[in-house]
């Protein structure tokens, strides 16, 4: 298997929120180191982050409110933990409009080379509190991050989910092997990982696949 240069990790809410909705600090900062040791190995990661509503809804606040406050303080964690290892994030927020033709993906991608140039590492979601005017929407990050590993051409996509959580409807196993699907489909390798279960599983399954060396 050809090693990856971009990879796009896809981490669900429940992967690193507990059942009360509370950010798990311990399992985030391991995926933040694991990310940054691929970031210093020369892998240009892409993440996609869910869990701007539970960072966001704890005033009984409208869905998309919690979104937009959400977003400010998901992002707030991850620039703190990132920075420890001297890498700057940045933001993006989309609507799938923003993929809708070959100049949105070529200028998408040009973006995220532009960025890891700089040393910033994009964080990618979808605009929740304008998403649903009047647009088509992803509905659920598994769509969003099989779009963003076709836009900027990534080799691997990666999926962290708690394999114990009940998921359905939105974002659940449907979805997910559907999305696996799509991005197989398009040539792109896949692999869904618990880090809840084993903090260092993103290391552990790049290292099984040939990408890294121990």
């Amino acid at each position: 298997m050809a090693r990856s240069k971009r990879i796009v990790v896809k981490v669900g809410t429940s992967s690193v929120f507990d059942e009360r909705r509370a950010l798990n600090r311990e399992i985030l900062q391991c995926l933040v180191s694991d990310i940054a040791c691929l970031w210093d190995r020369g892998k240009e990661v892409i993440l996609v982050a869910s869990g701007a509503m539970a960072m966001g809804g704890e005033h009984g606040d409208s869905t998309l409110i919690a979104a937009a406050r959400g977003q400010h303080m998901l992002m707030s964690e991850y620039a703190v933990l990132f920075g420890q290892h001297g890498i700057s994030v940045g933001q993006m927020l989309v609507t799938r409009d923003n993929f809708v033709s070959a100049e949105h993906s070529v200028r998408f991608s040009e973006t995220i080379a532009t960025a890891t140039r700089e040393n910033t590492l994009m964080i990618v979601n979808e605009n929740d509190a304008i998403a649903n005017m009047g647009q088509v929407t992803f509905g659920e990050n598994d769509a969003l991050a099989v779009a963003v590993s076709i836009a900027c051409s990534a080799g691997l996509m990666v999926f962290i989910s708690y394999r114990n959580s009940n998921v359905a409807g939105r974002g659940g196993w449907s979805a997910k092997s559907a999305a696996l699907s799509e991005a197989k489909r398009n040539g792109i390798n896949t692999g869904i990982i618990d880090i809840r279960a084993d903090r260092h599983a993103l290391l552990g399954l790049l290292r099984s696949r040939g990408e890294l060396h121990a």
